[in-house]
C-alpha cells in the first residue's frame, strides 16, 4: 500500500517541477560579444519571450537607447546587462567594444610635384592598417606608387593631373581622394576643377603658383551672389553654384577655371541650426516673440512683486534705510550652524563660526542708514557671510549665493566688522560682497553708468575687454562709436576705490550686440547654444561655470528682460508663470513654446523643440552625473523625466 502511495507523489512533484522550469522565461544572446563604430546604430542578438518585459542597463556615456536598438557615442568598451522586469534574476551581459569610425585621411587633399619629385605620403588611419587599404589612379602616366616601409611614396613620371584614390579593400566607401598635378613651374597650378563645401565654411582657393604673385591674380566670379574671395579664401555667402575663372593679369592668356558648388551645411541636434530647421512652421525664427514695449510690460510684471521675484529697480529705491530692515536682511541668512564650516579643508569650530557671524558688525548698524553707490569692477562672488570659508564642499557650497558681473551696479547698506565686505543690494540679489570688487560712485554716476542709453550687450559666452572677464548678458555703455570700434565706458577703480570710468576701444568684430538683441527664436537658440558645454558651477562660485537658473539668465538678459536670479523666483513671475503636475513628453510639446522654462524642484530647463525622429529636448545646466556629463547640454525629456516638471514659466504674450 505504501508504494502505491509513493508514485502519484513522484507524479505530482515532477509535474510541478515542470511548471516551474516553464515560469522562467527564455533569455539568450546568439552572440554575446559585439564590435561596432561610434556613431552605428546596432541592435542585440538577442532571444527572447516577452520585449516588452525586457530592462537594459547600460552606460550612457558609452551608448544611447533608440527604440530597440543602440547608437555608439564614443570609443572604449562597455557592457549592456538585459533581464526581465518580472525575473531580474534571468539574465544576460553584451560585451560591447566601440572603435573609432573606419577612415583615411592627409593632411592635405591637394598636392603640385614637378616631374621627378618624390612624396612620402604619412597617411592618418583610424581603425585600419596598411595592408588593408589599397589605390587607384585616374592617369597611371602621371606618377609611379612605390609601397614601401607600410607608406606611399609617390614619385611624379610626367607633366599632367591624375587623382588617387586611397580606399579600404573591404569598404570602398571608406576612401580620401588626393589630386595630384604634376606641372612645370611658373603657372598657375590648379589642384582640382571644381571644390564643394558647406555655407558656413571657408576654403583655401585649390590652386598653387610658381612665379606668379597672389597680388598679381584677378578673380572673376560668374555669380557674385554666391560667394567672394579673400586673401586666397573662398567664403560662401549663398547656396548655389558659380564659376571662378582666375588669371595672371600680367599674362592674360595664363588662367584657370574652377567650379564652386555652396551647399547647405549638415547640422547635428547640437548645433542650433539644427533645431531652426526643426521648428514647427507656425513659427517664424526671425519674427520677435515680445517687442521691446511688450518687454517692458514683462518687466513691469516682474518688478511688481518683489516677494516673488526678488527683483528691483535698482535705480528707484530709497535713499535711506532702517537698522531693522537692513539687520533682517543680514539675518535671513542663518544657516552657518546648518552645516560644517571649512577653511582650506579643515573644518572651524564653533569658536571660528562665531567669529563669522561676529564680523557681520550688526551692533554697528546706524539707525538710520544712508544708502551709498557702487559699480562692480571684476567678478565678484556674493556671499551668505562676510567669509570666503565654505560650506560642505568647495564646489558645492552653501555660502554661494551668486555672483555679480563687470558693470553690475549694488546698493551698499553696511560694511562688516573688518571693512573687507560689503552688504548690498544687486537688481536681483543681496548679500556680501568683498570691497575690493566695488567701485564706489555718486548716485549721479551710478545712474549716469546704468542708464545710459548707448551700450552694447555682451553675447559671447566670455568676452575679454581690458582684460577683465566680461560674461553674457552684461551691458557696457559706450561713448560713441565709429565704424569699426566702439568707445566703451568701462568700469575700474582708482587708488582710493572710487569709480574711474575708462574708454576701452572694442572692435565691432567682437560678440556684442549694439542695445539689446530682439527677442526671437534664432537669437534665442543662438545664444543657448554658445553655453552649450560651459562647467555647472552652484551660484555661479567659478567665472567659467554656471547653474542652472544662471545659465537661463545669461541668455534671456540679452534681450533686456530684467530676470529673477533662482528658480524659485524664476517659476513665479506674475502672469507669465503656472504650477503644473503629471506632465507628459507629449503636453510638453503640444502646449509650450520654444525656449518655455521648464521647472522641477531646485532645476530648471529650457524648452528647445522636436528633433527629426520624435524626441522631445530641452538644454539645462546640470551637476547630475547619471546621464552624462555634468555642465551644460541638451537632453531628451523622456530620459529626464517629463512628469517631474511642476512649474512653468513662458516669457511669450500671455496676456490676451
Amino acid at each position: 500500500m505504501r508504494r502505491f502511495l509513493i508514485i502519484p507523489i513522484l507524479l505530482l512533484f515532477s509535474l510541478l517541477l515542470i511548471s516551474c522550469n516553464q515560469d522562467e522565461p527564455t533569455l539568450k544572446a546568439l552572440n554575446n560579444d559585439i564590435t561596432t563604430y561610434v556613431d552605428d546604430v546596432f541592435g542585440l542578438p538577442l532571444v527572447y519571450d516577452d520585449e516588452k518585459d525586457l530592462n537594459y542597463s547600460f552606460d550612457y556615456s558609452f551608448l544611447e537607447i533608440i527604440g530597440k536598438k543602440f547608437r555608439a557615442l564614443q570609443s572604449g568598451d562597455t557592457k549592456i546587462t538585459v533581464s526581465y522586469f518580472a525575473h531580474p534574476e534571468v539574465s544576460i551581459e553584451f560585451k560591447v567594444t566601440i572603435l573609432k569610425q573606419k577612415s583615411i585621411s592627409y593632411k592635405d587633399s591637394l598636392v603640385a610635384l614637378t616631374v621627378g619629385e618624390e612624396l612620402v605620403l604619412d597617411l592618418e588611419l583610424t581603425s585600419l592598417t596598411y595592408n588593408e587599404i589599397a589605390y587607384d589612379l585616374s592617369n597611371e602616366d602621371v606618377v609611379s606608387i612605390i609601397t614601401t616601409n607600410q607608406k606611399f611614396k609617390v614619385k611624379a613620371v610626367s607633366e599632367g593631373f591624375t587623382r588617387m584614390t586611397i580606399y579600404n579593400v573591404d569598404d570602398k566607401n571608406i576612401s580620401f581622394e588626393l589630386n595630384i598635378n604634376v606641372q612645370p613651374d611658373g603657372e598657375i597650378i590648379l589642384y582640382t576643377s571644381s571644390v564643394s563645401l558647406y555655407l558656413d565654411e571657408s576654403e583655401k582657393l585649390p590652386i598653387q603658383l610658381k612665379n606668379i604673385n597672389y597680388e598679381d591674380l584677378e578673380f572673376e566670379i560668374e555669380n557674385p551672389d554666391i560667394l567672394t574671395i579673400f586673401n586666397n579664401y573662398i567664403i560662401p555667402e549663398s547656396i548655389g553654384t558659380t564659376e571662378v575663372k582666375i588669371t595672371y593679369k600680367k599674362n592674360p592668356s595664363i588662367h584657370k577655371t574652377v567650379t564652386v558648388y555652396v551647399e547647405k551645411p549638415a547640422y547635428t541636434i547640437y548645433d542650433y541650426e539644427y533645431w531652426l530647421e526643426q521648428l514647427d512652421p507656425k513659427y517664424d525664427p526671425k519674427a520677435l516673440i515680445l517687442t521691446s514695449e511688450e518687454i517692458n510690460h514683462l518687466n513691469n510684471h516682474i518688478l511688481s512683486d518683489y516677494s516673488r521675484t526678488k527683483v528691483i529697480d535698482i535705480l528707484t529705491q530709497p535713499t535711506t534705510l532702517s537698522k531693522t530692515y537692513v539687520q533682517g536682511l543680514i539675518q535671513n541668512y542663518s544657516n552657518i550652524n546648518t552645516y560644517t564650516v571649512y577653511n582650506d579643508g579643515k573644518a572651524l569650530t564653533s569658536a571660528e563660526k562665531q567669529a563669522i557671524l561676529s564680523n557681520r558688525n550688526l551692533e554697528n548698524i546706524p539707525a538710520t542708514i544712508n544708502v551709498s553707490y557702487g559699480i562692480i569692477s571684476e567678478f565678484a562672488a556674493v556671499r551668505s557671510y562676510p567669509t570666503h570659508y565654505y560650506s560642505e564642499t568647495y564646489y558645492l557650497d552653501r555660502f554661494q549665493e551668486t555672483a555679480f558681473n563687470v558693470g553690475d551696479g549694488v546698493l551698499i547698506y553696511h560694511y562688516s566688522s573688518d571693512n573687507k565686505w560689503a552688504f548690498v543690494q544687486g537688481h536681483n540679489y543681496n548679500g556680501w560682497v568683498e570691497v575690493s570688487k566695488i567701485a564706489l560712485c555718486s548716485y549721479q554716476e551710478f545712474n549716469s553708468f546704468l542708464n545710459d542709453p548707448n551700450f552694447i550687450i555682451v553675447t559671447s559666452e566670455r568676452l575679454n575687454i581690458n582684460n577683465v572677464a566680461v560674461r553674457m548678458g552684461q551691458r557696457i555703455p559706450f561713448t560713441y562709436a565709429d565704424n569699426d570700434y566702439y568707445y566703451l565706458r568701462f568700469p575700474t577703480k582708482d587708488e582710493l576705490g572710487k569709480l574711474e570710468v575708462k574708454t576701452i576701444q572694442l572692435a565691432k568684430t567682437e560678440d556684442v550686440h549694439e542695445g539689446y538683441l530682439p527677442y526671437t527664436i534664432e537669437n534665442l537658440y543662438k545664444q543657448a547654444f554658445k553655453l552649450l558645454g560651459i562647467e555647472y558651477s552652484w551660484g555661479d562660485k567659478l567665472i567659467d561655470g554656471r547653474d542652472c537658473s544662471s545659465t537661463l539668465n545669461s541668455i534671456f538678459t540679452t534681450f533686456g528682460i530684467k530676470m529673477p536670479r533662482n528658480t524659485s523666483n524664476q517659476s513665479n513671475i506674475p502672469n507669465y508663470s503656472e504650477k503644473v503636475s503629471n506632465l507628459t513628453v507629449n503636453d510638453i510639446k503640444e502646449k509650450y513654446h520654444p525656449g518655455t522654462f521648464t521647472f522641477s524642484p531646485g532645476h530648471v530647463l529650457m524648452y528647445l523643440g522636436e528633433d527629426e525622429f520624435g524626441n522631445i529636448y530641452a538644454i539645462h545646466n546640470t551637476n547630475d552625473s547619471s546621464k552624462g556629463a555634468p555642465g551644460c547640454r541638451i537632453q531628451t525629456y523622456a530620459s529626464y523625466g517629463a512628469n517631474k516638471i511642476n512649474a512653468i514659466t513662458t516669457l511669450y504674450n500671455n496676456e490676451g
